[in-house]
């Protein structure tokens, strides 16, 4: 399996923060993960990154803790753009194959019954 994230917030089409995790591999029997231990705790405190913009009416706070990534957005200026975009990339090896097999094997089942149906 595949993993990646990738979160980036922008103020007036600018980018204001960005975090990024970048691609781990999990295979199975595996007992690392892109050469690190497999399973990673993250104890408190949290890890915080703040951004602020427009002579600080505009604040963007995200933290990376044990119970996934937060975000709070803040703003009290007028006319301003804020857009927050989440990319998350996750590839398991041969699931497509599964998914298309499984699919296969439903349609056939319900084109047999729909056929004993209507004899």
């Amino acid at each position: 399996m595949n993993f990646s994230f990738q979160e980036a917030t922008y103020v007036n089409h600018n980018l204001t923060q960005s975090i990024v995790v970048p691609t781990m591999t999990i295979s199975p029997g595996s007992a690392s993960v892109g050469g690190t231990a497999a399973q990673v705790q993250v104890s408190a405190p949290s890890q915080v990154v703040q951004s602020a913009v427009n002579n600080n009416m505009t604040s963007v706070v995200s933290s990376l803790g044990g119970g996934g990534i937060t975000n709070h957005i803040t703003n009290t200026a007028n006319n301003q753009v804020v857009q927050q975009m989440i990319t998350a990339n996750i590839a398991i090896t041969g699931l497509g194959q599964t998914i298309q097999q499984s699919v296969a094997s439903t349609v056939m089942s319900r084109v047999q019954a729909a056929t004993t149906q209507f004899r």
